[in-house]
């Protein structure tokens, strides 16, 4: 199985982070039904799960589980197999190439699981969605239709609840684009007049929660100064490519 995502710190930091926790959370196994007798996966195939997605897991009887993410074609090739399992999350930030290369991989009779939320109108994860449905089996997921939503199973850990996405359709109208990718599961529109899209915004906010944000790089502060006024005055720092949660401020004059 190789596990891969948009980004280096997506795939350590968020998926890679959740494979381990299956892996070794008896809770976890127990609702899923996956051992009998072992309470864990890791007890079941006698295998440890490394920090490292690149060591992966890696099973005696010569299995393994490993992740990867890069930008370079001739990296994302060269696996093949019969019994070859490719998970890509996060899709929608996956460049066209980089995609192709991926199904390369399953010429020998492989299987490739595509999963994300559909934030980019264009490109490999929305042409799957628009243009090759006959070669993919295509499924959208609205966040409504969940167990925790609908109460008809079990409720999964870590999926969106009801007040969650009652707030997000008040706050961003259920005809916004973010809550027609985020809650809804459909790829929102790419008007004309479309400054940064949407995927750009959310890639953004994924590197941050991941912890892109340490940097050795000079502490700088941009100020935008009202005075007085319907205006508000704003300090934003900033530390390398990384701007920091902004200061906001009201009726304050120049030297203040």
């Amino acid at each position: 199985v190789i596990v891969t995502s948009s980004s280096g710190s997506q795939l350590k930091n968020q998926l890679w982070k959740e494979i381990r926790r299956l892996f070794e959370d008896p809770k976890d196994v127990d609702r899923l039904a996956i051992a009998k007798t072992a309470r864990t996966l890791k007890e079941l195939l006698g295998a440890d799960c490394s920090l490292d997605p690149a060591t992966g897991i890696r099973v005696p009887d010569g299995r393994a589980i490993f992740g990867f993410s890069t930008n370079k074609t001739d990296r994302a090739g060269g696996y093949s197999g019969a019994e070859l399992l490719i998970l890509a999350d996060e899709a929608s930030g996956i460049d066209a190439s980089i995609g192709e290369a991926l199904e390369g991989n399953c010429v020998g009779g492989g299987r490739l699981l595509a999963t994300g939320n559909p934030l980019e109108p264009i490109g490999w994860f929305f042409d799957i969605f628009q243009k090759r449905q006959e070669a993919w089996v295509c499924r959208r997921i609205d966040s409504r239709e969940t167990p925790n939503c609908t109460g008809k199973e079990p409720p999964i850990p870590g999926l969106a609840e009801p007040s969650f996405l009652a707030g997000r359709a008040r706050d961003w109208g259920e005809a916004s684009p973010m809550f027609q990718a985020r809650v809804a599961g459909n790829f929102p529109d790419l008007s004309t007049n479309t400054v940064i899209s949407l995927g750009v915004v959310t890639g953004a906010t994924q590197r941050w929660e991941c912890g892109e944000q340490e940097s050795d790089d000079v502490l700088s502060f941009g100020v935008d100064v009202a005075r007085f006024g319907d205006d508000d005055s704003v300090i934003r720092p900033r530390r390398g490519r990384v701007a920091f949660p902004a200061t906001v401020v009201h009726g304050l004059d120049t030297q203040e």
